[in-house]
């Protein structure tokens, strides 16, 4: 059999001594066995060629753009929360200019050396890659610092930029390249890929208005993501967060019960950072359970402060992430703070989404957290993938309707869903909250159906501590504030 192309190997078959003879059909199986091996490396070295040929560029050999944008994602995904990659972005310069005087044949020559010289300088730790007609980029990973980096693309372009004999004709390279640092997980990858070729082109631009026409440049991005991930960071270490407030009321008393917590920051430098971005870049910094932390000890603090201006507002409810309300991560912690604010209901609220991860060891964590006094909130239900097997499989208290089940309640499937989830809520003794109430026209069609709690834009956007506690001394509890 052929297991490698031009390689003869066999299959042997042997028997202890004095067995029975090998027949016709041990010598057909023995072929068979062979044929189907040999068969089977042939089909699978024709699929190494296919992929080679698919993730390769013809001419260098090196990795081509599809294969360079799987490796950026893969080094960034998959890297330690501090381990730092860089990407290092070259063009060659003048590179039609010598193709025009000399021919194609000398560029696809040059093209082929300054591969080789990338490839042999970066090491097999670096992606090497060809992304266009002449420019190349190097993937650094394992990084401490932006000047190991820089220090590895100076060394590298200082090399690649030497002299050389090409088709007869003595060539020295002149490259241009930009050096973008991450420090931490990037939200988006492609951020680096901007800021380097960014950086590049500002080499590049210096050279046209009278710097030196030979020789290597490396400019250094300062990249944008990493600044703001430095920012978050810094923010949430300094403990700097702030908290926003908004009510949840009763719709047949018309009061305010419950205020949910919602985690906002104001950079001096670069303004507001949306919520989902912050604690996207708090996930990735490796620092969500201390931005929760903050949260909860800030809204409990403000709960407090409400319960003892209106005694009737009792809940805070705070969104959680599920993996953190285990023993290894916040689960003692919350447990800790309900117990030492005794006056105020806290509320946890887990993403109907993220149910669909959920073990028994999460369902016996949340049971250990309704067994210490704090409530259990499902957030976002009927939202895209909601699950029936959430509602009956998980422990909880409230169950909190998203706002994509009210978008239209003119239509009547969305009202009976609506009464249907708040009867279900009624015969199991949940809560029931319905979110996005914007108009009083919803308020008054949702009260029809049965539905007793409700939050949205109708009863307040959410405030600052100061303006809720402003809008209670003024107004009370009431569910609706006179303009």
């Amino acid at each position: 059999m052929q297991l490698e192309f031009g390689r003869e190997q066999y299959v042997i078959a042997s028997q202890k001594a004095g067995g029975a003879p090998f027949e016709r059909e041990d010598e057909r199986a023995l072929v068979t066995l062979a044929h189907v091996a040999s068969e089977t490396a042939r089909a699978h070295h024709e699929v190494e060629t296919l992929e080679r040929r698919a993730n390769s560029d013809a001419l260098t050999g090196l990795p081509n753009y599809g294969a360079f944008q799987r490796a950026l994602t893969d080094a960034n995904e998959n890297r330690s929360y501090h381990e730092g990659i860089a990407l290092l972005f070259i063009d060659l310069d003048n590179f039609k200019k010598l193709n025009d005087s000399h021919g194609h044949r000398t560029g696809d020559e040059l093209l082929k050396a300054v591969a080789a010289r990338l490839r042999e300088e970066a090491g097999g730790g670096d992606f090497v890659s060809r992304v266009g007609g002449d420019e190349f980029v190097i993937i650094f990973s394992d990084l401490d610092n932006l000047e190991q980096a820089k220090a590895s693309a100076d060394r590298i372009i200082e090399a690649v930029a030497q002299p050389l004999i090409i088709e007869g004709h003595h060539v020295r390279p002149a490259l241009s390249a930009g050096l973008a640092f991450s420090g931490h997980r990037e939200l988006d990858a492609q951020a680096l890929v901007e800021d380097a070729d960014r950086a590049m082109l500002h080499v590049k631009r210096s050279r046209r208005r009278g710097g030196p026409a030979s020789g290597s440049g490396v400019s250094v991005s300062s990249h944008r993501s990493t600044r703001t991930n430095e920012i978050v960071a810094r923010a949430i270490r300094e403990d700097r967060l702030l908290v926003a407030f908004q009510p949840i009321v009763s719709l047949d008393r018309g009061e305010i019960w419950a205020f949910e917590a919602l985690v906002r920051y104001v950079d001096p430098e670069i303004g507001p950072i949306s919520p989902p971005s912050l604690v996207a870049r708090a996930k990735s910094l490796g620092l969500m359970n201390e931005l929760t932390r903050q949260v909860i000890t800030k809204a409990l603090h403000a709960a407090d402060e409400f319960h003892r201006v209106e005694p009737g507002i009792r809940c805070m409810t705070i969104n959680l992430e599920l993996g953190q309300i285990t023993e290894a991560e916040l689960g003692p912690f919350v447990r800790n703070a309900a117990r030492t604010h005794p006056d105020i209901s806290l509320c946890v609220e887990l993403n109907e989404r993220s149910l669909h991860a959920v073990t028994d060891e999460l369902r016996r964590d949340a049971e250990v957290l309704q067994a210490a006094g704090v409530v259990i909130a499902l957030d976002d239900y009927g939202s895209d993938a909601s699950s029936v097997g959430a509602l009956v499989h998980f422990p909880m208290n409230i169950l909190k309707i998203d706002k994509s089940l009210i978008d239209d309640l003119n239509d009547a499937r969305q009202r009976e869903v609506i009464k249907a989830l708040q009867g279900f809520g009624d015969n199991l003794g949940y809560t029931v909250i319905v979110e996005g109430v914007e108009t009083h026209e919803m308020a008054e069609v949702l009260t029809g159906l049965g539905v007793r709690s409700a939050q949205g834009y109708h009863f307040g956007r959410p405030l600052s501590f100061e303006q809720a506690m402003k809008r209670l001394r003024r107004s009370g509890a009431g569910a609706i504030v006179d303009a």
